[in-house]
């Protein structure tokens, strides 16, 4: 049986209240990490299991300080957080499928809030 090591995706206090009503709340949401794949949920609004094979880069990433939640800037890069900081940057290939908002989508770069971010990148290992 293969170790899981699960991460909480990091939330603001102001936002962890409104995503727990909007059923994409701490308790519906996670990283999971394992040697196969790495999944990634929140609530209703994302999730995607990636083959570890498809990360080929893994390292911290500036704040985004113009959006939470779930969200796409376009072209594959999708972003899912629960607050501004605390980014890790997951660069895949080939993208993955995911279900955002509803939707099959691709994903090339994922950009996620994690509680442990420094972990979550040392658990990945030679991909930072």
């Amino acid at each position: 049986m293969t170790a899981t090591t699960t991460f909480a995706i990091a939330y603001s206090p102001w936002f962890a209240a409104l995503a727990t009503v909007l059923g994409t709340g701490p308790r519906r949401s996670r990283l999971e990490v394992d040697e196969d794949a790495v999944v990634v949920q929140m609530g209703w609004a994302f999730a995607a299991r990636i083959a570890r094979r498809q990360v080929v880069a893994a390292a911290p990433c500036a704040n985004v300080p113009w959006a939470i939640g779930v969200h796409t800037a376009g072209r594959g890069d999708w972003i899912v957080n629960g607050t501004c900081g605390h980014l890790v940057q997951l660069a895949l290939d080939p993208p993955a499928a995911a279900c955002a908002l509803g939707r099959r989508v691709l994903v090339r770069r994922l950009r996620v809030s994690v509680d442990r971010p420094a972990a979550f990148l040392e658990l990945l290992g030679d991909k930072c």
